[in-house]
């Protein structure tokens, strides 16, 4: 785990979970929407990822969501 890799602290880790259980997503992705507005929401997701990231001192790669490439 990161925790055990010396990449972030217990609580850093605690942190991490809290934020990504509270973002996850709660619906479907809306396919009646436009490229350009699915790209917007993406951005603002990552943007308030990034903000959490730098706010925490949590290294950005550990906050890909859970699935095909999640975390470990």
């Amino acid at each position: 785990t990161a925790v055990s890799e010396g990449k972030i602290t217990q609580v850093q880790a605690d942190k991490v979970n809290e934020f990504m259980e509270a973002n996850a997503p709660k619906t479907a992705p809306d396919m009646n929407a436009t490229k350009e507005e699915r790209e917007a929401e993406h951005e603002a997701r990552k943007a308030e990822f990034e903000k959490f990231a730098s706010e925490n001192g949590v290294p950005s790669d550990l906050l890909k969501p859970i699935g095909k490439e999640g975390r470990k």
